[in-house]
């Protein structure tokens, strides 16, 4: 089973300032980032894959110059492992409100080649789920200057059984578009009236039918279903197994289990043996389990029917509590972006299980958007709130902690005072970009990352932008400089003064560093930032320390501060923290297992007719087998079930790959053909041999869970 990460450029400044809040260097391409894979390497890695979506390198310039040049697996920026499996789809969730995805399947192919990942989906539409079938699709430019969406609409929405969605198209139809609405292919941009609104639903609904600028559908599931499963059809007739490096996978689209078996039983007929459940993300775990049920039977009939096998993938899956049923379904791979987002969503932000999660200490940020007072308050606050965690986690005096941060942040407004006076013409600051005069500030100024840290990033961008007009020979006032201090400083000294009311659970003096030492702290800042209704949650999480039980990098190195909500840095760690800790999870479930049956001699085409043809035995008792990879052993390396070796594709096939993404392999070898054992336990991996089919099958059924043994009895 494997676990794909979708790619949303997830990465972290590798030596970020914890304590100001500072990037290591002003610009971003000076810093040392990293992706998940530079901190957890081979089987420590928490994801088995990486899941790249056509629509976010369609919006990402930066991204689609480097792919077109060098590859996803060239790309100097993300710099993942040869050896990480990759999947590329047309992103449909970013355009379900469209009446047709804007990508066409001529370019299709070529993108998923020139990019070079291992699997590439077929384009499909997202199919809506819900009780609605009827929709509205409206171009957001035929609404006039005169005419708002919000003044026409309201009844149309409020209509039950019907969805509208108003949305800007594209400027250009892919060809397929034409065969369904000629006049939407053609881009022509009808303006809409007050007029065409006119009268009950229906009337209005019909009547726009016939304009240009919208589309409207009585059934329109079946019509996004079908969509897809032609698309599939031509893309399938378009793509040439030995000439395209990239395995194809069949996008399957429903609305309900019988639905989408249906559109599994086509793709089947169709000849793919790689399907992709789609538009199942934020899904009930009822529905989602109903609907792998039902598309799972799909697949055990064909599979016992030809003797073929048949991986699927389901899209947007990450419920811990339905490990067994996707497995059970023949399910081989999934991807999701839950652990990775719930770092900064709503509450339960860090988890070590699905069971035990905690809610991260919200510590915020001042805004653009405050008032002044805020800012400041907000900055020196926030300074305080770390710094006293930190102190906890250390078990150190928090008192004499937040002492010593007023008195470095007093030294610190000292020099910034001094800096200005003598450094406030420097050259480096005759720049038209802002970027370079922060970069020159903090090349030049000894304390610039304390500072920054201490007044926050308003008032920081506001000097920067003051030391951008100032100049020799029109010089600010440099009361102008002062007036962004001097809150600062008022602040700071009132703070010093502020005596946080003791806990009444204690009439003693609390121990340095202990939760009731900290607890007065927290609740007054909790207070001043309208967040006590977190309270509860954060004692839990400092009363419990969870981060203190667990062996990821992140929490190893940086402690506290993986539990604190604050910015990118955190966030994302924490994020990668929650992965690290579903992969563990999800290792008590599927083993990394890969079986394989040796061949003397690389197959010229596909693997599994090698398989079928050599070793018709190990075939037949393997081919349904769950939770496993599958594949073979030659003289060039490691082979997947479906791969085949009469293409162009380069992929990683060395011990050194094995060993980084299976924990075992057991291997039919009944004539001693593998001379890749030796190298694959020299990498680590270790390998177990079988000249028995029968026992190789009973092996792996002795290594699965109990409770998955109870369920393969049609095996033995």
């Amino acid at each position: 089973m494997r676990f794909y990460v979708p790619d949303w450029d997830d990465h972290v400044d590798a030596n970020y300032d914890f304590l100001y809040d500072v990037h290591s260097e002003a610009k971003n391409g000076a810093r040392e980032n990293l992706f998940l894979w530079d901190v957890f390497e081979g089987r420590e890695l928490p994801i088995d894959g990486l899941l790249l979506s056509r629509d976010s390198v369609t919006q990402n310039a930066g991204l689609r110059e480097r792919l077109n040049e060098y590859g996803i697996y060239g790309d100097p920026r993300l710099n993942i492992p040869s050896w990480l499996p990759t999947i590329s789809d047309c992103g449909a969730w970013g355009y379900r409100d469209l009446p047709f995805p804007p990508y066409g399947i001529e370019g299709l192919i070529d993108f998923y080649d020139r990019i070079g990942v291992r699997i590439g989906v077929t384009l499909d539409h997202v199919v809506w789920k819900g009780p609605n079938q009827r929709r509205l699709y409206l171009d957001e430019r035929a609404f006039g200057s005169n005419l708002s969406p919000d003044d026409v609409l309201d009844g149309l929405r409020e209509m039950d059984g019907l969805d509208v969605f108003v949305t800007e198209w594209p400027e250009s139809w892919p060809e397929y578009v034409r065969e369904h609405d000629a006049d939407v292919h053609d881009s022509i941009v009808q303006e809409l009236t007050t007029a065409d609104f006119e009268g009950s639903p229906e009337e209005i609904c019909r009547r726009l039918e016939s304009s240009p600028s919208a589309v409207f559908r009585d059934q329109d599931n079946v019509f996004r279903q079908n969509l897809s499963e032609k698309l599939a059809r031509r893309i399938r007739d378009a793509y040439n197994p030995t000439e395209n490096g990239f395995r194809l996978m069949a996008a399957v689209q429903g609305w309900d289990p019988e639905s989408y078996a249906k559109d599994a039983r086509k793709a089947l007929e169709q000849g793919y043996d790689c399907l992709g459940i789609g538009g199942l993300a934020g899904a009930r775990a009822d529905d989602v389990a109903s609907v792998v049920d039902e598309v799972g039977d799909v697949i055990a009939e064909y599979e016992s029917e030809h003797g073929r096998r048949v991986d699927a993938h389901v899209f947007g899956f990450a419920k811990t509590g339905l490990f067994e049923t996707v497995r059970d379904a023949g399910v081989t791979s999934f991807d999701s972006t839950s652990m990775l987002i719930a770092a900064w969503t709503g509450g339960k932000n860090y988890h070590i299980n699905s069971e035990e999660q905690y809610d991260a200490i919200r510590v915020r940020f001042p805004l653009a958007r405050d008032g002044r007072s805020t800012q400041v308050e907000k900055a020196i606050r926030g300074q305080e709130m770390i710094r006293a965690l930190e102190a906890y986690d250390a078990g150190e005096s928090i008192p004499d902690t937040l002492e010593a941060f007023y008195d470095e942040a007093e030294e610190t407004l000292d020099a910034a005072v001094t800096y200005l006076q003598n450094r406030r013409h420097a050259d480096g600051y005759d720049t038209g970009k802002m970027i370079d005069a922060r970069a020159f500030f903090r090349e030049d100024f000894e304390y610039a990352v304390e500072f920054k840290g201490t007044v926050g990033e308003p008032i920081w961008r506001d000097v920067i932008h003051l030391l951008r007009e100032d100049t020799e020979n029109d010089p600010l006032l440099f009361e102008e400089y002062e007036d962004q201090l001097r809150p600062v400083r008022r602040y700071i000294s009132t703070r010093e003064e502020a005596d946080p009311v003791h806990s009444s659970e204690s009439i003693v003096s609390p121990t340095s560093g202990s939760f009731e030492e900290l607890f007065p702290h927290l609740r007054e800042y909790t207070e001043a930032v309208g967040d006590t209704d977190k309270l509860d949650g954060y004692r839990r999480t400092l009363e419990e320390r969870p981060w203190k039980r667990c062996d990821c990098p992140f929490c190893e190195e940086h402690g506290i501060q993986i539990c604190i909500f604050r910015g990118n840095n955190r966030n994302r760690r924490r994020g990668f923290h929650n992965m690290y800790r579903f992969g563990l999870e999800m290792a008590e479930t599927f083993d990394e297992l890969f079986v394989a049956a040796a061949l003397p001699k690389a197959p010229s085409a596909r693997c599994d007719d090698a398989l079928r043809e050599r070793h018709p035995e190990f075939w037949s008792h393997v081919v349904d087998l769950p939770s496993v990879e599958l594949g073979a052993l030659t003289p060039d390396g490691a082979v997947e079930w479906w791969d085949r070796l009469d293409t162009d594709a380069v992929a990683d096939r060395s011990p050194e790959s094995i060993s980084a993404q299976f924990e075992r392999v057991l291997l039919y070898d009944p004539d001693g053909d593998s001379p890749m054992v030796e190298a694959i336990e020299d990498a680590g991996c270790t390998v177990d041999q079988f000249d028995s089919a029968s026992e190789l099958q009973s092996a792996v059924m002795r290594r699965l869970r109990p409770s998955e043994q109870q369920g393969l009895t049609e095996f033995q």
